[in-house]
């Protein structure tokens, strides 16, 4: 994948980690309603869409500083990428998430 912008300014990373942290809150509150929603798969979905935009911008080394950034700032984990099952259970592994839901620290 080619990336298409230099890296960020400190000032852009911190901007952007917090617009994933918003993200983040948004997704862990429609998640904890219920795991199965519409509406927690379209939070879900918007978490997923800026990591990738942030890979085509920066690429993956840059895209996991701003992503963990973002969630240390909210002190949430990364939901994956992969489906997931009429149960709500996670299908398949997706290396720039998190093995849980919930908070990164209590």
């Amino acid at each position: 994948m080619a990336i298409l912008k230099q890296t960020p300014t400190p000032d852009e990373k911190k901007a952007l980690a917090s617009f994933g942290a918003s993200l983040l809150k948004t997704f862990h509150a429609e998640y904890e309603r219920s795991s199965k929603s519409r509406s927690m798969e379209y939070h879900r979905g918007t978490v997923i869409g800026w990591r990738w935009m942030l890979d085509a911008l920066y690429g993956q080394r840059i895209t996991e500083e701003i992503v963990e950034a973002a969630a240390e700032e909210a002190n949430l984990t990364i939901p994956p990428a992969c489906d997931i099952d009429d149960e709500g259970n996670w299908i398949g592994f997706d290396s720039g998430a998190h093995t849980y839901i919930g908070k990164l620290h209590e």
